[in-house]
Formats: structure tokens, C-alpha cells, sequence
């Protein structure tokens, strides 16, 4: 793999500036890293809704997971985003993601922009975001805060299986475009 055109900081200087966005946005600052392994989707009431829940219990990251995952991104031109999906347990559930199609995404979606390091922080609102303990057909109750409405369109340029209960096959972004 070629080497990006940008310079990325350390893991621990990232972090800490996602912290740091965290707290400015008034939510907790202690993270909970999660990966498309750990994330569930399950469709809305609406075809064009699908409730966002997660779990530790059955694929727990490992401990070095956020390491490796920034790392490998790290060696990419693309976008890297510190992506806050909501709240459990006093903790700001968060994913790391990365792709080119991030560079679209700017302060009118929520994102902050640090582009001396190609990386974007998105802290969201407040909103807590369910974990899933049980994962038989139709586990997760209910969240109005956990509902992320994507538009048709913009969830088929999307490769994700849509089944009750499933874990994702790839990493949402969450951060779709709405009709």
C-alpha cells in the first residue's frame, strides 16, 4: 500500500482531541469503542427507518482492535472519522470509520473538520443508543433516540443485508443523507 499524502497524529493525540470534542458537545468522554461486528440493525416502524443497537457479549473487541483499525486507516488517503453513535452506560458508544465518501460530510452534517489531519470528529447529541443482550428476533425494544432515517437511495450504495436482528455486514456511517 502507498504511503497517504498526509501525516496523521498518534492514536493517543486523536483520542485525546476526540475527548476533547466529546466533552465540548456534552456528552460522556469516556468512549466504547464498537465495530461492525459489534453493531444491530433492525428495520423502523417506516421502510425507510432502522433502529441501531449494539453488543459486546457475543464479539467482544479486542483490546488492541482500535490500534489496528487506525492504523490501517491511517495508512489510506481517506477520511478517517471518530463517529459517536449515542450513549449506554455513562459511555459514548463510538465507531471509527473511514472511506472517501466521508469527505463529503462537513459541519452542516454535524461533523467537525480537522483536515490538517484528514480526520473528522463527529460528537452527534445526546441520545442513548441500546445494548443487546439477547439477540432473538425483535431484542431490541423500541429507541426513538436510536433511529436513523436513511433514504432509499442512499441505503442501496450501501452493502448491508437487511434481516431482524443482524449484525451489520459492513460499517454504516449513520450519517446518510435524509430525503
Amino acid at each position: 500500500m502507498s504511503k497517504p499524502a498526509i501525516t496523521r497524529p498518534s492514536l493517543n493525540a486523536a483520542l485525546s482531541a476526540w475527548r476533547e470534542c466529546l466533552t465540548r458537545a456534552n456528552v460522556p468522554s469516556e468512549p466504547l469503542w464498537v465495530f461492525a461486528e459489534n453493531l444491530i440493525l433492525e428495520p423502523g416502524a417506516n421502510p425507510e427507518s432502522f433502529r441501531v443497537g449494539f453488543q459486546t457479549k457475543f464479539t467482544p473487541p479486542d483490546d488492541d482492535a482500535l490500534d489496528i483499525a487506525y492504523e490501517i486507516f491511517s495508512e489510506t488517503d481517506a477520511r478517517v472519522v471518530f463517529y459517536r453513535l449515542g450513549t449506554a452506560g455513562k459511555k459514548s458508544v463510538c465507531i471509527l470509520l473511514c472511506d472517501p465518501w466521508l469527505d463529503k460530510r462537513d459541519a452542516a452534517n454535524g461533523f467537525i473538520l480537522r483536515d490538517d489531519w484528514k480526520i473528522s470528529f463527529r460528537p452527534g447529541t445526546a441520545g442513548d443508543i441500546e445494548e443487546i443482550s439477547d439477540l432473538t428476533p425483535g431484542c431490541a425494544a423500541s429507541n426513538a433516540d436510536a433511529i436513523f432515517k436513511i433514504s432509499t437511495s442512499a441505503w442501496r450504495s450501501r452493502p448491508l443485508t437487511r434481516s431482524s436482528c443482524m449484525a451489520a455486514r459492513s460499517c454504516p456511517t449513520n450519517a446518510w443523507p435524509t430525503k
